[in-house]
């Protein structure tokens, strides 16, 4: 598994109403498919064993009993296995009935936690078979009805079971209603330290419900800060008054990283990454601190996913209750047994065997192909093969990553809603500029247009800014200054760019001054070195400084994010400015915002030309062009291509992931199944009449996309070379961050010294560039 990452899953199986037996065994089918699959954790509906629709059945002594002893076969059936398993449960405390999320592992139930917010409205009575769910725990004497063993269970709401072996794991449940109230119980578990909820939920459908439910999962995951996991029931539950849907959610930290089909059952897996969510919330000093006054509320659950026998081979208890207070383990008091030390996968079979004999489901993973056992961590799990290299053992946990990863994550993949998120930026951008020209008064502004990405988008800006001022477009100078790199393509489409937004064109030929240049300072004019490229960008920025003062303007600068994180600007030349406009955008995003404006145009004249900058390598044009007049120095030969860049840029500097952290993300998300997996979801998402994001199959247009070539592939060796680089250019060129122009930040990321990136310029970059070499 790649660092940090822990693989999930949640359920809805096919049940009966009141047929505790029939139910059992559709769990029992789940888990042994999740464990085949190497999942850790895995969620069931509320009431899974018995259905939630049973109404006054519940008062049913022999359904109680049969539900109790039904938890224990459960429990026992994950005693070889590793996984943690929430199970709905109707359970007797005290001559009071509950409506409890049990928590499994090991063979034993590890915690009882009661729902407190029954409803009592509209469709739902709950108070009529259920007791409301107390904060406080209590220890049950518990007797196996499998084994017969006798343990201590924790009863109650403040509850967290927390992973010896997995620090960042700590996990705490709510059932259904709990998380739709004003004051959720996650909010009190997660300010006592989970990172993970799980949910057992259902929740009936209605017109339009979906869309909610989905938005208050994703949206309680964003303001929790941790990973949500919900299994709603679904099919098989009573249709007498009301139907059940499934739309099992797995969310973290504001995104669904994957989606059941509704009015479908399944398994649906995905890997959740934990170490973002510890990461996240250090870097927000807003987030609370765990508060201990109220952990010690809590009984606090120890275990191990892999259990450690003790040196006699004998196994011991779960969690001691201790007096005054929470329940609490030591390592001598581990969550282990005798049998978790022995093999796990023919024992955990045998005792599946026993129960079912019918082929157990096929999970669906969160890019939306069936699950086989692959190549990485759960293979490994199964088999113990493990990678020679530390650069095979990434490879193989990157294939086998259960989730999209995507390659361009400042690039939104739905069409509508990428067209939504460049307008916004542009928006952004002009409304930036606005102000600097409100607060300074000038009337004018300068920008050098090249017929590239960057200064096209710049004039762009610049135009909608003077539109909102109500200032004439010709106070726009828009300054070319062909040298010796310049070809025909890019000064035409400069002069006719220029020319349709109706600013003032200035054409400035700088060879002669650059060539003088050379011969003050002795440079041969043949010696294409840095001193060649530099000087006709310092020629550039002198000129356009000077005309700004001629016109009583501002220098626009053109240089984007990308540029700006590899330091692929001449210091004191385009890396200097008076308001840098494209700061805050990253070259990827450079195009499409380019793009946009050619889509929405009304003007087709407009369109064509910003098209055909669309399609122009991306270049300097500081050395000649090749014989037949083409762009001869390509940026992306020199520095790489800016696809892996901006990867490298968001997972760095948003999450602070480890080199081989990022190395084995990259390697996972510039793969074609990772692109073809999410190009299957955008075609089923396009296809759907209710707006839902299920997990799709592999359809003809995503199996084109890859036959075509259009997905962006970078094999490990490729990666890893730019990778290498992207650390070095970023720190070694941090300096010229340090005085950055002006600019405004327009997205999560942004290199500003006053702003995001806060860094010394003479940082060593040697660990980072140490640990890439344990790749080689």
């Amino acid at each position: 598994m790649i660092e940090g990452f822990l693989r999930v899953a949640v359920a809805t199986p096919k049940i009966k109403v009141a047929d505790v037996r029939f139910n059992t065994e559709a769990v029992l089918r789940e888990i042994v498919e999740a464990d085949r699959q190497g999942v850790s954790l895995l969620v069931f509906p509320e009431l899974v064993l018995t259905a939630y629709t049973c109404a006054d059945l519940f008062h049913q002594t022999i359904l109680i009993e049969r539900a109790a002893a039904a938890l224990d076969e459960v429990a026992e059936a994950t005693r070889r296995t590793q996984l943690v398993a929430v199970v709905g449960v109707p359970y007797m405390v005290d001559h009071k009935l509950y409506n409890c999320a049990a928590v499994l592992h090991a063979g034993r139930i590890l915690a009882l936690v009661p729902k407190k917010n029954l409803p009592n409205y509209s469709e739902f009575y709950e108070r009529r078979w259920f007791t409301p769910g107390q904060t406080r725990v209590v220890t049950l004497t518990h007797r196996s009805a499998m084994t017969g063993e006798e343990y201590a269970i924790p009863f109650g709401m403040n509850i967290l079971v927390e992973a010896m072996d997995r620090p960042d794991f700590r996990l705490a449940c709510e059932i259904c209603e709990d998380v739709w109230v004003l004051d959720p119980p996650s909010t009190r578990h997660v300010l006592a330290g989970a990172t993970v909820i799980a949910n057992t939920s259902a929740s009936d459908e209605t017109v339009g419900k979906d869309s909610y439910r989905r938005e208050l999962i994703r949206s309680t995951s964003a303001r929790l800060v941790s990973v949500y996991c919900y299994a709603n029931a679904g099919d098989g539950e009573s249709t007498t008054d009301l139907v059940f849907g499934g739309q099992d959610i797995i969310a973290e930290n504001g995104s669904v990283v994957t989606e059941g089909k509704r009015f479908n059952t399944g398994l649906y897996i995905a890997d959740v990454d934990l170490q973002r969510i510890m990461q996240e919330r250090a870097r927000m000093t807003t987030f609370p601190e765990i508060d201990d006054a109220l952990r010690d509320e809590y009984s606090i659950v120890k275990f191990r996913f892999t259990p450690v026998a003790e040196k006699t081979g004998e196994g011991v208890g779960p969690a001691k209750e201790i007096a005054g207070g929470a329940a609490q383990t030591s390592d001598d008091a581990e969550n282990t047994s005798p049998a978790a030390a022995q093999p796990r996968k023919k024992s955990f079979e045998e005792v599946f065997a026993a129960y079912v004999g019918q082929q157990a489901p096929t999970a669906v993973t969160a890019t939306g192909a069936s699950a086989q056992t692959g190549v990485g961590g759960a293979y490994r799990a199964a088999t113990g093969v493990v990678a020679e290299t530390l650069a095979g053992q990434l490879a193989a946990d990157a294939a086998d990553l259960r989730r999209y990863v995507d390659p361009k994550p400042f690039v939104p993949s739905s069409a509508a809603e990428r067209h939504a998120r460049c307008d916004e930026i542009f928006t952004i951008q002009a409304l930036g500029l606005k102000k600097r020209l409100e607060h300074t008064g000038c009337q004018s502004a300068v920008v050098g247009i090249s017929g590239g990405l960057d200064s096209t988008l710049a004039l762009l800006v610049i135009a909608r800014a003077f539109d909102m001022l109500g200032l004439p477009r010709e106070n726009i100078i828009s300054v070319t200054m062909p040298a010796f790199g310049t070809t025909d393509r890019t000064y035409n489409n400069a002069v006719t760019l220029t020319r349709l937004l109706h600013a003032t064109l200035r054409e400035i030929n700088i060879k002669a001054a650059v060539l003088q240049h050379f011969q003050d300072i002795g440079h041969d004019p043949e010696d294409h070195s840095v001193v060649y490229e530099n000087a006709q960008a310092r020629e550039r920025t002198q000129i356009l400084m000077d005309i700004a003062n001629q016109s009583n303007g501002i220098v626009i600068g053109t240089g984007d994010l990308s540029e700006l994180a590899l330091g692929w600007a001449t210091y004191n030349a385009d890396h200097m400015s008076m308001y840098g406009v494209n700061a805050g955008v990253p070259k990827t995003l450079v195009r499409y915002l380019v793009k946009f404006v050619a889509d929405t145009s009304e003007d087709a004249d407009l369109a064509r030309c910003l098209n055909d900058i669309f399609d122009t390598p991306v270049s300097p044009e500081l050395l000649p062009p090749t014989g037949d007049g083409q762009i001869s120095q390509k940026t992306e030969d020199l520095v790489g291509p800016y696809e892996l860049h901006d990867f490298f840029l968001y997972q760095i500097l948003r999450y602070g992931f480890s080199p081989r952290k990022v190395y084995a993300l990259a390697l996972h998300a510039f793969s074609a199944e990772n692109q073809v997996g999410m190009q299957a979801k955008n075609d089923v998402v396009a296809k759907s009449d209710d707006g839902v994001q299920p997990v799709g199959e592999v359809t003809t247009a995503a199996a084109e996309t890859l036959a075509a070539g259009q997905a962006e592939v970078y094999d490990a060796a490729m990666i890893l070379k730019w990778l290498r680089k992207f650390y070095w250019r970023f720190f070694s060129q941090q300096f010229k961050r340090s005085c950055l122009p002006d600019g405004p930040k327009v997205g999560s990321i942004a290199v500003s010294p006053r702003g995001d990136l806060r860094m010394p310029s003479d940082a060593v970059v040697q660990i980072w560039i140490d640990e890439l070499k344990e790749l080689d």
